[in-house]
C-alpha cells in the first residue's frame, strides 16, 4: 500500500514508483503544482521515501525470522541460518575493508606513532595500501 502524493489516500501500486492514486490525481496534482523547478518538493520527497521504507520494512516482516540466529562453533565459525533449518551461511571469518587514505592522512598518522612497534606497524599497513603508487609511498616516507 501506498499514499497518494495528491489526495493522501492509500492505495494498491502497480509499479514500483507509483505516486498518485489515478490519473485524475496526477493531473490534478500537476495543476496544483507546476514544474518551475525539477522533481518534488522536500516534503513530498520525505513521503516518498517514508512510504517506500515503510513497505521494505513490511516484505522483511513477512520473512520467516525465527530461524536467523547466530551460532558460533568450537573453531569460533558463526552459522546464521537463512529461514531453513537445514540451510546455514558459514562465515569463516571478517572481511577488512581497505580504506581510502590520502598522503597527508599518511603523514598525520606517521605523526602519531608512539613508539617503534606502532611505526613498523604503520610503515606495514603503507605497504599494503593498494590505493597509493609507489611514488606516493617513497614520498609518504620521506616526509618527516
Amino acid at each position: 500500500m501506498k499514499e497518494c502524493l495528491n489526495c493522501n489516500n492509500l492505495f494498491e501500486k502497480k509499479r514500483e514508483s507509483a505516486k498518485y492514486c489515478s490519473d485524475k490525481c496526477r493531473v490534478q496534482w500537476n495543476r496544483k503544482n507546476p514544474k518551475k523547478e525539477k522533481g518534488l518538493t522536500e516534503l513530498q520527497q520525505m513521503k516518498v521515501m517514508y512510504s517506500t521504507l515503510i513497505e521494505k520494512i513490511e516484505t522483511l516482516s513477512i520473512l520467516k525470522t525465527e530461524y536467523i540466529t547466530p551460532k558460533t562453533d568450537k573453531e569460533n565459525e558463526t552459522f546464521f541460518n537463512m529461514g531453513n533449518k537445514d540451510s546455514f551461511i558459514t562465515i569463516n571469518e571478517v572481511k577488512k575493508i581497505a580504506i581510502k587514505r590520502s598522503p597527508a592522512n599518511w603523514v598525520e598518522l606517521r605523526r602519531e606513532c608512539q613508539d617503534a612497534d606502532e611505526y613498523s606497524k604503520w610503515l606495514e599497513d603503507l605497504e599494503n595500501d593498494i590505493h597509493l603508487t609507489t611514488l606516493e609511498k617513497k614520498q609518504i616516507k620521506a616526509t618527516i
